[in-house]
């Protein structure tokens, strides 16, 4: 079955926006270094090549190359080629985000959004992907609508993140309408069928669903398979989202009734799952992390 994940595309048009002319040259070296880096990751490269390309690359962000700077962020987020250390992957994005970088933007708000980094901030997060979302950067309006939506660095506001998923859904960028856009119809088309920051309505679900199943999105697929069902939704389960958001919240200013809290939350979520696997859903119905 797909899973809902999304790896991070390599945009080709960072290159392209290179501003003066006379860094070409060295931009075409740094761009070579980075393709040669992607090609070791899948096969043997001669050692000093590798090495070589880092330096050609970690010299240029040194340099204040922007699209150079992203790039080692990344080296330095992913801990290939060069050990691991968010930091440093934090120093280098925020260079580039000086630049505007849109790229280093979205990236440094998954950096904050990583339960698993040192500077794990979901408000700095959502900040992040707002600032990149504004540049234009359709993953990052994917991202934040999910903030919205789920109450993680922003209040909920489903209102918001259907305007979100509906511009992600209609970006021109072709890694966005590949990786991005059917995941975008498909929440946008739950929203529809619930009501939920949207008017109800069930013909507009279904063409957004239907739309992104046929961009291969299954999950849309099942929905769309057990439509009788879809009376089951409304906008009460989302509001039982809601809840749970208000509870992480309680449970951080005031833990010492946090098995209370825990507890509504389960039962609530309990519902809820009950009501998504009727639906069609996997039992694990994972959320797209790009």
């Amino acid at each position: 079955m797909q899973k809902e994940g999304c790896p991070a595309p390599e945009p080709e048009q960072e290159f392209d926006a290179v501003q003066d002319p006379q860094d070409r040259g060295a931009q075409h070296a740094v761009y070579g270094a980075k393709r040669l880096l992607d090609a070791a990751r899948e096969e043997e490269y001669p050692d000093e090549d590798v090495q070589a390309a880092l330096r050609t690359l970690l010299g240029a962000a040194e340099r204040g190359d922007a699209y150079a700077q992203y790039q080692a962020g990344k080296l330095y987020r992913e801990g290939y080629f060069l050990p691991r250390d968010d930091a440093g992957a934090k120093m280098f994005f925020e260079r580039a985000t000086k630049q505007e970088n849109h790229f280093a933007e979205y990236a440094l708000g998954k950096l904050h959004a990583d339960e698993t980094s040192p500077f794990f901030d979901e408000t700095a997060a959502a900040d992040w992907f707002e600032r990149a979302a504004e540049h234009g950067n359709g993953f990052a309006k994917y991202r934040l609508a999910k903030c919205f939506l789920n109450g993680k660095g922003r209040a909920v506001d489903a209102g918001s993140a259907a305007r979100l998923f509906a511009e992600a859904a209609q970006a021109p960028d072709v890694y966005v309408r590949r990786f991005v856009t059917p995941w975008a119809k498909y929440q946008l088309g739950k929203l529809y069928i619930r009501g939920n920051g949207v008017p109800r309505d069930w013909a507009k679900a279904e063409e957004l669903l239907r739309s992104a199943a046929q961009d291969g999105n299954e999950f849309a697929q099942r929905l769309l398979q057990r439509r009788a069902q879809w009376h089951r939704l409304g906008p009460m389960d989302a509001a039982l989202g809601v809840i749970g958001s208000l509870c992480r919240m309680f449970e951080t200013s005031a833990p010492r009734i946090r098995p209370r809290c825990m507890y509504l939350d389960r039962k609530r979520r309990r519902e809820l799952e009950q009501k998504q696997r009727a639906l069609g859903h996997a039992e694990n119905d994972f959320e797209p992390q790009m």
